[in-house]
């Protein structure tokens, strides 16, 4: 008896139950597949004359089964006519059943869809560089031949450099030397000459208080006078401005800081001198520049103010001068035209 069979939207017949077992175990029937059973598309497991669940007991099964109606089959199967059993050809054995297709679905209808609009296309990300593989494994690399070593030179190959061929090279390099310097000789511009007087020599440079600066350094002025207590010190300075022949009015001098375990070294004073002028302003300055700077390196004193005055008949006049070129006026390291500059 045909069964009828439908899977994947088409429709067919297979001859018996052997056949569809066949197809189902080489995958032409799927699993998914149904049959025509009773008047309905059921599971193709399913088959036909079977409705009802099996029973919970399977020896329930044996109960419905009619002892009569089983002997009867088995009668009829076994007392088979002999003319009823006709022998096949080998050629009309198949391997596998041909499938008989009923019916097949129409054609799906296409339907045009909008034009969607193109959008540009996105540049490709960048292609990630290969992971390193190690073929050390995969491939067999044949082994490097080292090339032999050469062979030795014969000693009676080797160029030698002939003494008289080193010498033409050496005197070669000195020429070109030679050359070189003769012609950047000959290049260089020439020195200008300074203007000379008459007699062929330069004018001397002559500084204008060098005498005046002399005649300071040659009055003799001694050792530095003691400074212990306040009021030494302008008492030392006046002595010594009178001795190079300054007119002093009044030297004042305090001392504002003391020093040393009794407080009796000075380390910090002031200067401040009010003098009249014979018409020698610049030595009248240096002295009090000399006094200043000779004090100033005996007892290392910190002099933040040099003031010089000048009073005459029209008032006073101040000027400030430095200490650092006092010192070094008293050390003789300036001459008197920079120790009289104005200080800052």
């Amino acid at each position: 008896m045909a069964i009828r069979i439908r899977t994947g939207g088409n429709e067919f017949e297979v001859e018996d139950e052997a056949a569809l077992t066949l197809l189902r175990e080489r995958g032409v029937v799927a699993e998914d597949a149904e049959r025509w059973v009773g008047g309905g598309w059921r599971p193709v497991q399913t088959r036909e004359g079977v409705d009802r669940a099996p029973a919970s007991d399977p020896w329930d099964a044996w109960s419905a089964v009619d002892d009569g109606a089983a002997e009867a089959a088995l009668h009829r199967v076994v007392h088979v006519a002999e003319e009823e059993v006709a022998e096949l050809p080998v050629g009309s054995v198949a391997a596998m059943p041909r499938a008989i297709v009923v019916a097949r679905p129409p054609p799906p209808v296409p339907v045009a869809e909008p034009p969607r609009p193109q959008e540009p296309a996105a540049a490709p990300p960048p292609l990630a560089p290969p992971a390193p593989r190690d073929l050390g494994l995969l491939i067999g690399f044949p082994e490097r031949k080292r090339r032999p070593p050469p062979p030795p030179i014969a000693d009676e190959a080797v160029p030698l450099i002939r003494p008289w061929r080193l010498l033409g090279m050496i005197a070669g390099g000195l020429l070109l030397l030679a050359g070189a310097w003769a012609a950047a000789e000959m290049t260089r511009p020439e020195p200008t000459v300074p203007a000379v007087t008459k007699a062929g020599r330069p004018p001397p440079v002559v500084d204008p208080l060098k005498e005046t600066e002399r005649r300071l350094r040659a009055v003799a002025l001694g050792a530095t006078r003691p400074v212990r207590a306040p009021g030494q010190l302008e008492d030392a300075m006046t002595i010594e401005l009178q001795k190079l022949g300054l007119r002093v009015v009044s030297v004042r001098a305090p001392v504002t800081r003391w020093t040393g375990r009794k407080d009796d070294d000075p380390a910090t004073a002031e200067v401040h001198v009010t003098f009249r002028s014979d018409g020698e302003l610049d030595a009248e300055l240096g002295a009090i520049q000399l006094v200043t700077g000779r004090y100033k390196i005996a007892y290392t004193l910190d002099i933040s103010v040099i003031e010089a005055i000048l009073e005459d008949d029209q008032g006073t006049r101040a000027t400030h001068l430095d200490a650092n070129r006092a010192q070094r006026f008293a050390q003789g390291r300036i001459g008197l035209t920079e120790a009289v500059l104005p200080g800052a």
